[in-house]
């Protein structure tokens, strides 16, 4: 009887032993998945704001080409205005003076969409590496997956929060030139009204 105790015994350490390597590979294999969960998350976060940067320089683009086209609209304008000299009636004045300043709003507007803004980047390389190196300093080895942890979703919060600002600054910048566009059709059809009822004069000129 006195010897039927040691297998127990054997038998309890080794199912210990299977148990705590069982759980071992399961943290292991969880801790694995978080980081390639938080690599996804973090990739994804990469590549909207490269999305928003290269939204942000084709709506500045935009500024600037409609910038362009209002100034070549208000000096083609200005120069008809004075082609036409006294015969100009009240109510095609009153419709030039609707394209000189319906063309300086949109130029107005665009100059607000191009003026500069400031914003925050995103840390690069050797901010990560600093934080990296300021937490690993002096933490204990089984601190250690917590603080890796914290350092990357850290690194997730502040990419979020730069893609939002970025984001609302690319829509404030599309808002301006979207008016601007506006004033501009506006003015080309100030422009058309005011040219056809010059035609429609000289027309009926002639039929006299």
């Amino acid at each position: 009887m006195a010897h039927s105790s040691k297998p127990k015994v054997k038998a309890k350490a080794k199912s210990k032993a299977k148990k705590n390597k069982t759980q071992v590979a399961a943290y292991t294999a969880e801790a694995l998945a978080r980081r390639d969960l938080s690599k996804m998350v973090l990739q994804a976060y990469e590549n909207e704001y490269t999305d928003k940067t290269s939204l942000w320089e084709q709506i500045e683009r935009k500024a600037q080409g409609s910038i362009a086209i209002a100034g070549i609209m208000l000096a083609g304008g200005l120069a008809f205005a004075s082609q036409l000299g006294a015969s100009v009636g009240s109510l095609q004045t009153f419709l030039l003076v609707g394209v000189v300043v319906t063309l300086l709003f949109s130029i107005w507007q665009c100059v607000k969409a191009l003026k500069v803004k400031t914003i925050e980047v995103p840390p690069t390389a050797d901010d990560v590496r600093q934080l990296a190196d300021d937490a690993l300093r002096f933490p204990e080895k089984s601190e250690l997956p917590d603080l890796v942890n914290d350092l990357r979703y850290g690194l997730l919060d502040l990419w979020s929060a730069y893609n939002q600002v970025l984001a609302e600054k690319c829509e404030e910048k599309a808002v301006l030139v979207g008016r601007s566009h506006s004033a501009i059709l506006i003015s080309a059809l100030l422009i058309a009204t005011v040219t056809g009822m010059h035609v429609w004069e000289f027309l009926s000129l002639i039929h006299i």
